[in-house]
């Protein structure tokens, strides 16, 4: 069976498909815009077009990875889609 690990941060978890993936990190990027609002903007803006354009998917498709890294308080959340067989 295939699936996805999303990580953020040091949380991780497994989902099924893309669209449970790109819904974990839509859900990490609001609960940190939660907290830094004026500087997770900017990331987020850049993460949401990854998935509007395909780029994410992409991405996956062609390096089994994507990632993107948020600053949240001046700290670097680094957030990673991977491939996975299991």
């Amino acid at each position: 069976m295939s699936g996805y690990r999303v990580s953020v941060g040091s949380a991780t978890v497994r989902v099924k498909n893309f669209r449970d993936a790109r819904s974990v990190v839509a859900k990490a990027v609001t609960d940190l815009i939660a907290r830094d609002p004026e500087a997770v903007a900017r990331d987020a803006t850049m993460v949401n077009q990854a998935f509007e354009t395909g780029a994410a998917e992409h991405s996956l498709t062609a390096h089994g990875r994507w990632s993107a890294t948020v600053t949240v308080n001046g700290q670097p959340v680094v957030m990673t889609i991977t491939k996975k067989r299991w």
